[in-house]
């Protein structure tokens, strides 16, 4: 009976070496990642939207009744840990998002190695030059939406896709618990928004199509992922009645009305693909075939995209599922290549990092991400001042919040669904305008009531949307109050109001 040859020691320090290295990378990348998120955090509007919902739900505030968030719970719990850590150890939520994010591209980039070595047989050295590429992509895709759901769970879905690409590339049963991990991993972005599941939809049907096997549409990482959406359904009926009795009538009647126009989703998408598309086709024309995995992270980004059109809204982290999908096709187009050494390999690779670095550049300007600066009169005038912001921007109303340290009491940290009503009743007809009016004069009675009980230190008024902000200076429970206020500053559409008797106890003595 022949043994088994035993890994060389140079062998085994080479991959001593590869861990350590790893290792160390991957911490550097935690700190540098939470020191970004300490400096640019509050910036990050729904990220820090999620996570001070996440502070009220860890403080005892029932969510959907005492702070109210149109997105279904998956959003809020995805952050809850790190609020959650936050409380614990007094360490700013941020630096643990930003530790937890880089551990989910670690976890990733694990689960990517296993599927390349023992389904397709990549080669070491190309597999850690396409994995090092695969980390940092992910890592670096979208830096104004760091941090963002979309860019965890397109993270978390690369394993899912990679696995596809190895069932079609070679006779591949990976190990059932493999499967399940990479399948728990992969329905956090259908949890997220069902409407991905058209990417892995996709996929699946290729698979069986290309193996001539219905059976293959019920691999057990896709049954799991199915059953791991349908579950949370079923959470969200027992654990958050409320969302389905409050917010989801809300979020029907209202929230879905407002959609970016065509030629903006289609501006978008050509500045997100066109790129990766460009040097895929170029290398694609001197090749005589092309990897499944290029073909299935193709497909899956062409399903995102469906889910991206139909959602409508043209928020670039919608997008990051497709664009980071693409890019990973991208990486395997170049590294999968046999007729290329290693040399060319990574020749094509700084050809296409060139090209992101110019895809980070447009989407960033594109996003048109600013931090808010807020006047020093401001900050002078109290230590985490109580705030009421009018405003339907959860751009500026929850920075502003976060970097005053501000006491947020309002059940929304913005105005966009009494604005979004008011916007769409106009032109509404019969029963749908009688509802959209009723429900902005609901919204508008909700905040002249909070303002009048809470009489907050501080009031910020944003003139951006003239017609939100008009109907709630001029509300008549609202108009008398204001006249308690002083106007302390003003930023371009920003007045800041605060209270004449807090301006009355700070002013210095003579």
């Amino acid at each position: 009976m022949l043994s088994k040859a035993k890994p060389s020691r140079a062998a085994i320090t080479d991959a001593s070496r590869d861990v350590l290295t790893i290792v160390i990378a991957m911490v550097l990348a935690a700190a540098l990642s939470a020191f970004y998120l300490m400096h640019l955090g509050p910036d990050f509007a729904d990220v820090s939207s999620l996570l001070m919902t996440g502070e009220r739900v860890l403080n005892g505030e029932a969510l959907y009744k005492d702070v109210r968030d149109v997105n279904p719970p998956f959003s809020v719990w995805l952050y809850l840990p790190y609020a959650f850590l936050q409380k614990l150890t007094g360490i700013s939520a941020y630096v643990w998002l930003g530790i937890g994010l880089v551990a989910w591209v670690g976890a990733s980039v694990f689960l990517l190695n296993q599927v390349l070595r023992d389904g397709a047989a990549v080669p070491l050295q190309r597999r850690r030059t396409m994995l090092w590429v695969i980390a940092g992509l992910c890592l670096i895709i979208m830096p104004s939406q760091f941090a963002q759901r979309e860019h965890f769970c397109a993270i978390a879905a690369l394993p899912f896709l990679a696995l596809i690409g190895a069932r079609l590339q070679t006779p591949y049963h990976p190990r059932l618990s493999t499967c399940l991990i990479i399948g728990a991993m992969a329905a956090s972005l259908v949890i997220l928004k069902p409407h991905y599941a058209v990417g892995f939809g996709l996929v699946l049907l290729w698979l069986a199509w290309q193996r001539k096997d219905l059976r293959l549409l019920f691999v057990p990482e896709a049954l799991l992922m199915a059953g791991l959406t349908l579950a949370y359904a079923g959470s969200v009926y027992l654990v958050h009645p409320d969302f389905i009795d409050i917010m989801l009538p809300i979020v029907v009647d209202v929230y879905v009305l407002k959609r970016a126009p065509i030629a903006a989703l289609f501006l978008l998408v050509a500045l997100s693909v066109a790129v990766p598309l460009i040097v895929s086709l170029w290398i694609r024309t001197s090749e005589k075939e092309t990897s499944h995995f290029v073909n299935v992270f193709c497909l899956a980004g062409l399903g995102f995209l469906v889910a991206y059109f139909f959602m409508g809204k043209g928020w670039t982290y919608h997008l990051l599922p497709t664009t980071l999908s693409i890019f990973v096709a991208l990486v395997f187009q170049i590294c999968l290549t046999e007729s290329q050494n290693i040399t060319a390999v990574r020749h094509r690779i700084q050809m296409a990092m060139s090209g992101l670095a110019f895809l980070i550049a447009a989407l960033t300007s594109l996003q048109g991400f600013h931090p808010i600066k807020i006047p020093t009169q401001v900050y002078a005038l109290k230590d985490k001042p109580s705030i009421v912001l009018v405003t339907p921007d959860i751009g500026t109303s929850v920075p502003i919040a976060g970097r005053l340290n501000a006491e947020w009491t309002e059940r929304y940290a913005y105005d966009a669904l009494g604005a979004i009503a008011a916007a769409y009743a106009g032109s509404a007809t019969g029963e749908r305008r009688r509802l959209l009016e009723t429900y902005v004069a609901t919204e508008l009675d909700n905040k002249a009531a909070h303002i009048a009980k809470v009489r907050p230190d501080l009031i910020v008024l944003d003139k951006a949307s003239r017609q939100w902000h008009d109907l709630v200076v001029t509300h008549h429970r609202v108009a008398p109050i204001l006249e308690e206020y002083q106007v302390i500053a003003e930023r371009g559409e920003l007045t800041y109001l605060a209270l004449n008797d807090l301006i009355s106890s700070s002013a210095p003595a003579n």
